[in-house]
């Protein structure tokens, strides 16, 4: 038993049932060494660490960032896996006849050679079409070129110097009309406004059967 204590005494507190002080005895129903927030086993004056608080906020945080870089992943992989793969380029020989089909830029077509048309030419800006040997079915065929000599680009002169440009090199020897329907048309590429910045002058000149159905061979003598 320990020696009673002065109540009267400043360093002494009364024990309750909450409360410990080193060297007094232990209250009724409370084991040895035994404290509120403290093991049975903890010598005296030790006092159990506070628990970490935890951070629901910042698990959602991370939670959040990994469902976002997995989209992000996803949405990458569905546009490399869905982009449009451009045609390959067509195969020119030596005499500017087309060997095998492909991509062909306008710059680089030349007379005698076969192309299927772009999907509504005639109302839009193309850079290029789908050259196809003369031999197998197509649409069109280059007669000529032109080339034009204005200094400032107004689209509808140089619309109508291309119509009438085209229109007589269709007319010329050089056409075999017998191979062409009654309604064959006139095809021309113009420059545009950006392509005339480039010092793009060139008219191509082209023929197809207006009637929809196929050429087949070279129109040319």
């Amino acid at each position: 038993m320990a020696a009673p204590h002065n109540q009267n005494d400043p360093d002494v507190r009364q024990l309750t049932d909450d409360t410990w002080q080193f060297g007094q005895e232990d209250p009724p129903g409370r084991s040895a060494g035994q404290q509120y927030g403290r093991p049975a086993t903890a010598p005296p004056g030790y006092f159990a660490p506070a628990k970490p608080k935890r951070r629901p906020f910042r698990t959602a945080y991370f939670a959040l960032l990994g469902v976002l870089f997995c989209s992000m992943l996803g949405l990458v992989g569905f546009l490399v896996l869905n982009r449009p793969h451009p045609a390959p380029d067509a195969q020119v020989d030596g005499n500017g006849n087309v060997t095998k089909g492909g991509d062909l830029g306008l710059r680089n077509l030349t007379t005698g050679q076969c192309f299927d048309e772009p999907s509504g030419a005639a109302q839009q800006q193309v850079d290029g079409v789908s050259a196809v040997p003369c031999g197998d079915p197509h649409d069109a065929q280059v007669i000529g070129y032109s080339m034009l000599t204005d200094s400032s680009y107004d689209e509808a002169k140089i619309k109508d110097e291309a119509a009438a440009a085209c229109q007589k090199l269709s007319a010329g020897p050089t056409v075999d009309r017998t191979k062409l329907g009654s309604g064959a048309n006139i095809v021309d590429f113009v420059p545009t406004a950006g392509s005339w910045q480039h010092l793009d002058r060139k008219v191509t000149c082209a023929v197809d059967n207006g009637t929809g159905a196929k050429l087949t061979g070279s129109v040319l003598k």
